[in-house]
């Protein structure tokens, strides 16, 4: 096993363990990803336990570049609370030198904020970020019409990769191998 997923359904942050579970995949030569809404108040001690876990990877949910655009996918979001966040991460993956990686995921949705891509992708390099991903064409259905549905020989067959090197554990302790 190369990696874990600590994410797919639910807030991975709200789970207690959250930082024990990444220090063991750490210590057990396992990568570890999570993906955040980041929309929690976290304290100084939070962004140094994150850290001291050894978490890899870091997917932030921002679907917007101010509060109106933001909101109209992160329903009862705080978007200025996402930004502080992130800076503060930034300032203390500085100070202690962490290999931490922090992406900002940008949800494309042709109706909301697609017209801010642009924007999107100036905030996240003036957050000083790794790297910039936006996923386009969203559906606020949600992603029922892209999971694939073939068995194991089909998936095979189109060279899904992903259960061969990685999984996902949801928030209620569950394993999956893969998102579809």
């Amino acid at each position: 096993l190369l990696k874990i997923n600590l994410y797919d359904e639910g807030e991975p942050f709200l789970n207690k363990e959250i930082y024990k579970i990444i220090k063991y995949l750490h210590n057990n030569n396992v990568a570890s990803c999570v993906s955040s809404n980041f929309s929690l108040k976290f304290s100084d001690e939070d962004f140094k336990k994150m850290i001291d876990s050894k978490l890899d990877h870091l997917i932030v949910a921002v679907d917007g570049v101010n509060q109106e655009s933001y909101s109209s996918y992160r329903k009862g979001g705080d978007f200025n609370l996402v930004i502080s966040n992130i800076k503060r991460l930034t300032y203390f993956i500085n100070l202690y030198k962490s290999s931490l990686k922090v992406e900002f995921q940008y949800l494309e949705f042709e109706d909301s904020n697609k017209e801010h891509l642009n924007q999107a992708k100036e905030l996240a390099k003036s957050l000083d970020v790794w790297k910039f991903t936006a996923i386009k064409d969203c559906s606020r259905e949600g992603w029922d019409g892209y999971l694939f549905k073939g068995c194991e020989e089909e998936r095979r067959k189109c060279g899904c990769y992903q259960i061969w090197f990685s999984g996902s554990i949801l928030s209620n302790g569950d394993y999956h191998s893969c998102d579809f």
